[in-house]
Parts: C-alpha cells; structure tokens; sequence
C-alpha cells in the first residue's frame, strides 16, 4: 500500500519537528511513503524539512486563503491539507500534526485497520513539551471497535493525528467547502461517516499527542472557566456547522452562563486525559438532562 503522510507547518511546531521527521522515517520503513505539508506560516520550510526530504518524497503546499478570524484560518489550511493529499498518487492517507509524532508501527497498524474500514483510528499516548509521557493513552475505552456516526456525535476520537483514510474518501470532503470551524478533524470525520464510509478501531497507539503551550485543543479537561467556555463555544460551533442545532444551543447557553458552569465543573470534574472536548461533553448532557426536567420554579437544579 502507498501511503502518503499529511501535515501542516507552523511556527510553533518549530521545536518539535525533528521528533516529527524522526517519528515520520521510523514509521515508513518498510513502507512506500511520501509527505505532504501544508504551509501555515514556517520559516524555511525546504530547510526545516530537509533531513526528511533525503529519505522520502517531502511537497510542499501552500494553504488556501482563509478569514481573519481564527476558525475561518484553521478550516483553511486543514481543507488544503485535504486537498493536497486526495490529488496525491497514494493508496492511503495517513494524518499527523508538525508537532506529534508517529510511533513505529503506526503505518503498519493503520494499514491493518484499513483492510477491514475505510477509516482507521487509534490510541495517542500524551506526553509533554520535552517528549516525556504524563498519562495513560489518551483515549483508551472511549475508543471503540467500530466508530458510528452517534459515536461521533458524543465524543471526537477522530483527530488528525490518530486517523488514516483511503484516499478515495477525501473526494466527498474536498467537493464540498469547510465551515469556519475550529475543530475541522470531528467535522472532517464526521461527514465522511455520513457519506457512508466506515471506521474501525486500529490495534494501539498510533502517534504521540505532544501537549505544549501552542496547544489549541490538548489532552483532557480544561484548567479553569475561560477554558471551559472556550471548548464549550468550539463545540457549539460543531454542531451549528452541522446542523445539529439543539446540541449548538445547548453548549452556547452553557458557555454563556459561568455560574451554572461552574456547577458543572464541581459535579462532573475535568478528566486528566482523554478526548479534548469529553468534558464539555458531558457538561452539555447534563444541561440537556436538566432542561428538560419541568422547571416549576422556573430554576435550573
């Protein structure tokens, strides 16, 4: 199977992207592989991937144009990495960030999974800034054999670290635009299970999730209000983009009421790892229970 892996550069991968190239050679030995990289503000990106490019086909691709704001620019550079992988020549697409790193087997293994699914999705062992493991891999039991797009809808295991695709399913979301939105993997994933495709569970961990300050979503809870509010409005976002509007409305009130939130927080805490929005999650499945109680008092219990 040719595989091509997909990324994109930024500045603050900058520190990590000899681990990423390393991750990268050691992953496709044995392997016919190449990688395209999408251009999202590195410096010298032929210098930077250099070391890469004299083991295996490195392409550069600039982004698209994209808004100001930062989800129309996210959903921009994630919709050209897309782009530049379904008009490659590879049989599989495999996904990993600049700044996380593939582990071993991790081709070997999507490789398997893609024989039984159209999508493999596996675990991700988080580890900090200098590479170090800090907790159990990421998403363990909430990773199940076979991902359904109720799955899906409860809870994003499908990152663009931890995923592989046949390249034949990238036509149904490159034909159509990407919204504004921040988490544009759970989108991505999401519309391809509702074109029909399936996805398995890979048999272990795929890559290293590296959580560091440029994180814009990391490994588990949220530290504090603004970063609960922050998740719950990247959520709603989600779900307005797919027209799931009871579940947008849900997380909006949510975010827009701290005192309630908070409530939350002291009633169903922040988990230390796990998928990034699995708080958030829960915080609305509560809300959502508690709303349709009858409020006689006119009160939120």
């Amino acid at each position: 199977m040719k595989i091509v892996i997909a990324t994109c550069v930024y500045e603050a991968a900058r520190p990590y992207l000899r681990a990423f190239m390393d991750g990268a050679r050691a992953a496709s030995q044995g392997h016919e592989a190449a990688l395209v990289a999408v251009l999202d503000g590195l410096a010298d990106p032929e210098s930077s991937l250099a070391p890469l490019a004299g083991i295996m086909p490195v392409r550069l691709v600039p982004s698209e144009a994209g808004g100001s704001d930062e989800a129309s620019r996210l959903s921009a550079v994630r919709a050209a990495m897309l782009k530049a992988a379904d008009a490659s020549d590879a049989d599989a697409v495999v996904f990993c960030d600049a700044d996380d790193v593939l582990t071993p087997p991790a081709l070997a293994l999507h490789e398997a999974a893609l024989s039984r699914a159209d999508i493999s999705v596996g675990d991700l062992q988080p580890i900090d800034d200098r590479g170090q493991r800090f907790a159990a891999p990421m998403l363990g039991a909430a990773l199940p054999d076979v991902i359904s797009p109720a799955t899906l809808a409860e809870t994003n295991v499908c990152g663009f670290s931890n995923t592989a695709v046949r390249r034949g399913t990238l036509r149904s979301v490159t034909q159509q635009p990407m919204p504004p939105v921040i988490a544009a993997d759970w989108w991505t994933f999401a519309a391809l299970l509702d074109a029909g495709y399936s996805a398995c569970r890979a048999d272990g961990v795929v890559a290293f999730y590296r959580q560091h300050a440029g994180n814009i979503l990391g490994a588990g809870g949220a530290s504090d209000i603004a970063g609960a509010r922050r998740r719950l409005r990247i959520v709603a976002d989600h779900h307005r983009a797919r027209g799931e509007l009871e579940r947008a409305n849900v997380a909006e009130r949510l975010a827009a009421d701290p005192d309630r939130l908070a409530d939350f927080i002291r009633r169903m805490p922040s988990p230390a790892s796990g998928p990034w929005h699995a708080d958030a999650a829960a915080w609305c499945r509560l809300a959502m229970n508690d709303e349709v109680l009858p409020q006689r008092t006119g009160q939120v219990p």
